[in-house]
């Protein structure tokens, strides 16, 4: 067979996606997460090496910034545990700054320690802000006065973080006193970052106890001078811990492409896919084109690259702004703009109106579908598939999203892939025209028939909304239906090009008015209440609470307030089993809280715990680290008996932010 001019699309595609599957991701060790068992303690995911140097005197050429009072030098290098990180002394916006303070037995050091700038990156945790950390091995510089010989204690605060908690520290650690002749500090490969290294931006303290400065006395730590570490407290806590069910490229990439290929079958897929074949086989016959196999072929070519394309485009987003994929496709305001993008195109297969580009409806001359159109019906298919991916997607998104930006690319060109293989086997057997295109009026009724299939996903996307927000989703729908007949009934081709542009401008303006009224519905308050430990334990057995464990500092919380711990879901869940929400804020010293998150075996956060009311309110159902909406959703049902008056489903997609984690009782 001649080779078509579109063969060298088609073999480029095929080798880019050669290429990204050539990527290999990080180890699978990089994805440990140290996570202790119920009842020990968290193990300190950072390693701390100390060694002294010899500055040159004063008035030296190359000497910097050292006080002229400072004859030697202690390096401190902290280095975190793979998947762990923590925060530069000036962390930004979010954060809490780490700090190094010196002293001896007669008290402070002189000299404020000098800390290295981190690196800037954006938050891991989708806030949209720049934090500045540390990744990797880093020195913290101490400047000693001449003449010292006694033994210093360091005192570490610092707060490190992993792709699922963060772990607030604090610790001392004496060091041995300088030894005769230390080698000179100008000889080592750090000296450059030596020299660059600033006094920190907020004082430590030179004893122990931190009271006093910025930033939360660490959890579990023992309070300052004259404290006591905090006694246990009776409760027995039990746990869910999420687990992740996929762990390397290989088994991420396979389940990717079987989980695209499935997309195929999904009701907000199916229309469009249908639809698009319908037009392909009516438009590619004998009588409209003179080489109807290579038109069949062309047009499978760009719907599939349509697909490909939009999930690349996907993977870019969601890598360069660390989003999460509940955080967009997962959205009840992402998920009304679908609702009324479908039924929008329902409207316009039954000729309500006429779409420009993405119009999928067969041309009205009977010729070939364009290319651009076929290539924008892969997309469009591609964000019609994003809300139903969820329960394919789960597992393989968790783990995808927190790997480097390649790796991300692989997994989600696997994705488009395996959604992409039907029409690309179309493609290379593009004789199977024959086999489907049957004359006759059958593709109207197609035609008539997907766009009921199109209105009953719509239908389908307003019963994964929050109750509250039906109402306006509604009366959003009777806006869209009058927009859609304002442009096809108010304009046609008789018409000025002004009159029609006027028309068009004010139909979409009048649609995007609603959707913006109707996307911000009043919320009920659920109603978080600050933890009192007096009323708490009058509460306690007396009426079903969950409590939530976070910190101004802890952006693995924040996190989990943005996706999991919404209003929505929490008003949603106070009106099924009854809830009261307790917030322990754990920001600022409060030895009551620390007392109460030792008490469910924990020293980091977040940590979410559900109390009964009933006798096994001793006994809270614990969830650490992040998990999804859906894993709690499974606990609260597991935990409470809904009340009687409530028939409410659970949230049918709400997955949350890192989706795919499956409970298992520890």
């Amino acid at each position: 067979m001649p080779r078509t001019p579109h063969a060298s699309v088609f073999r480029t595609l095929l080798i880019t996606i050669l290429l990204l599957l050539g990527i290999r991701a990080a180890p699978a060790g990089a994805q440990t997460l140290l996570q202790p068992p119920a009842g020990a303690a968290d193990k300190n995911p950072v390693r701390v090496e100390t060694a002294y140097y010899a500055l040159p005197a004063a008035g030296t050429p190359g000497r910097g910034h050292f006080p002229a009072g400072a004859s030697g030098l202690l390096v401190v290098t902290l280095t975190p545990e793979k998947d762990w990180y923590f925060y530069a002394n000036d962390p930004g916006p979010l954060g809490q700054p780490t700090r190094i303070a010196a002293a001896t037995a007669a008290g402070p050091l002189p000299f404020a320690t000098l800390y290295p700038e981190g690196r800037g990156k954006p938050d891991p945790f989708g806030s949209g802000q720049t934090v500045r950390v540390h990744e990797k091995a880093t020195r913290f510089f101490i400047p000693l006065p001449a003449g010292m010989t006694e033994p210093v204690r360091l005192t570490i605060s610092m707060l490190m973080c992993s792709h699922t908690r963060c772990l607030p520290l604090s610790f001392t650690q004496s060091v041995a006193p300088s030894p005769a002749r230390p080698e000179p500090a100008t000889a080592q490969p750090w000296w450059k970052d030596a020299l660059s290294a600033k006094p920190g931006t907020a004082p430590a303290s030179g004893t122990t106890s931190l009271e006093g400065t910025t930033g939360p006395v660490p959890v579990g730590a023992t309070p300052g001078a004259g404290g006591a570490k905090l006694g246990p407290t009776p409760y027995s806590p039990r746990f869910i811990e999420p687990v992740m069910e996929v762990t390397g490229l290989f088994k991420a990439a396979l389940l990717a492409f079987l989980a695209g290929l499935v997309l195929n079958l999904m009701p907000c897929v199916l229309p469009v896919a249908s639809l698009k074949l319908k037009g392909l086989l009516s438009g590619c016959t004998r009588e409209s084109h003179p080489n109807p196999v290579r038109c069949f072929r062309t047009f499978n070519l760009y719907f599939a690259l349509g697909v490909i394309t939009y999930f690349l485009f996907l993977a870019g987003l969601l890598a360069s702004l660390d989003l999460a994929w509940g955080q967009i496709f997962q959205n009840p305001r992402t998920v009304l703009a679908l609702v009324v993008i479908v039924f929008a195109l329902s409207l316009s297969l039954f000729g309500v109106f006429t779409l420009p580009i993405v119009d999928l409806k067969a041309p009205a001359g009977g010729g070939p579908q364009s290319r651009a159109s076929s290539f924008f019906a892969g997309c469009l298919a591609t964000l019609l598939a994003t809300p139903c991916s969820g329960p394919f997607l789960g597992g393989v998104l968790a783990w995808t999203l927190m790997q480097p930006t390649q790796v991300v690319a692989v997994v989600f060109a696997c994705i488009g892939l395996g959604m992409a293989s039907p029409y690309l086997l179309m493609c290379a057997r593009p004789h199977m025209l024959f086999i489907f295109n049957l004359p006759g009026r059958w593709t109207l009724f197609v035609e008539k028939l997907a766009g009921f299939f199109l209105a009953g996903t719509a239908v389908y996307l307003l019963g994964t909304l929050p109750a509250w927000s039906l109402e306006r989703a509604v009366i959003l729908l009777l806006i869209t239906a009058f927009a859609a007949w304002m442009w096809g009934s108010w304009t046609s081709l008789s018409h000025p090009l002004r009159h029609r542009i006027s028309v068009r401008l004010a139909a979409v303006a009048l649609v995007a008015a609603a959707w913006v009224w109707a996307a911000h519905p009043p919320v009920p308050d659920a109603g978080w209440q600050r933890y009192e430990p007096a009323a708490f334990e009058q509460m306690l057995g007396k009426e079903p609470m969950l409590v939530d464990f976070t910190a101004d500092w802890c952006p693995n919380c924040k996190f989990l307030e943005l996706t999991v711990l919404t209003e929505e879901n929490m008003a949603r869940w106070k009106r099924l089993y009854g809830l009261r929400f307790v917030k322990v804020d754990l920001t600022r010293s409060d030895p009551a809280a620390e007392a109460l998150l030792e008490a469910m075996d924990s020293r980091s956060i977040p940590v979410v715990a559900l109390f009964p009311a009933s006798g096994q309110a001793r006994s809270p159902l614990v969830l650490r680290d992040l998990f999804t909406s859906a894993t709690l959703e499974k606990a609260l049902e597991k935990e409470f008996a809904r009340r009687p008056e409530t028939t409410e489903a659970p949230a049918k997609m709400h997955s949350g932010v890192q989706p795919g984690t499956q409970p298992a009782a520890q």
